[in-house]
């Protein structure tokens, strides 16, 4: 049986290599990041943890929080866009399993992941990187784009949908007038997996989420 690995080998090796070859170090976020990097990693990861029935990524995710701020709180559709970028660097964990993990480990890994989120912010909105958005509408518009996704990419019951509406606050008008809908973003195919996956939904949400970047930059 092999010795495990040397705690402090590992201490000294905690960095990851990306998709465009950089070594990105979690001890020292800022140095390597790149949108690319950021934008490649969100297109190949699922939503809801992959319990859909339809692909739906979190860079697909992003560019849906950033279109619903255009009619909320315009100024903030960049934050919208990158509100998720750490998870380039840590991967998209479901909400659920968040809570459970920050109550058991007092918050690492969300201490962590603001830590990456502040470096990927103070690169990309050097004006506001360090600004709370007014009335929090970046969180809410973050828990409609999670409305949505649930109603349009899986069943659930009427109870559930109304419990989970009313848990977050939102209602059936915030939908309507966001301007904005799951298949906004990825078009019909959502109701037809075979098209919809057959169709690159992995290059096709890193392209979303790299136009939606250039033209608020």
């Amino acid at each position: 049986m092999p010795e495990p690995v040397d705690t402090v080998w590992k201490r000294k090796n905690l960095w990851i290599q990306t998709v465009s070859g950089k070594r990105f170090d979690y001890h020292h976020p800022d140095a390597r990041i790149s949108i690319t990097d950021i934008a490649h990693a969100l297109s190949m990861m699922c939503r809801f943890g992959g319990h859909i029935d339809h692909f739906f990524s979190v860079a697909h995710h992003s560019v849906l929080v950033s279109q619903i701020l255009e009619t909320t709180c315009p100024q903030w559709k960049l934050r919208g866009l990158l509100h998720d970028a750490h998870e380039a660097y840590l991967c998209d964990i479901p909400s659920p399993a968040k809570w459970a993990v920050n109550e058991e480990s007092d918050k690492g890994y969300e201490q962590l992941a603001d830590s990456i989120q502040s470096a990927i912010l103070r690169k990309y909105c050097q004006d506001s990187w360090s600004q709370t958005p007014a009335n929090d509408e970046l969180e809410y518009a973050d828990c409609i784009a999670l409305i949505m996704e649930r109603e349009a990419l899986f069943s659930v019951s009427l109870e559930d949908k109304l419990e989970y509406r009313e848990a977050l606050g939102v209602t059936e008008t915030d939908i309507l007038e966001s301007g904005t809908s799951v298949e906004t973003i990825i078009g019909d195919g959502v109701n037809d997996n075979s098209e919809w996956m057959s169709a690159d939904p992995f290059a096709h949400g890193k392209q979303a989420f790299i136009n939606c970047f250039l033209e608020l930059v």
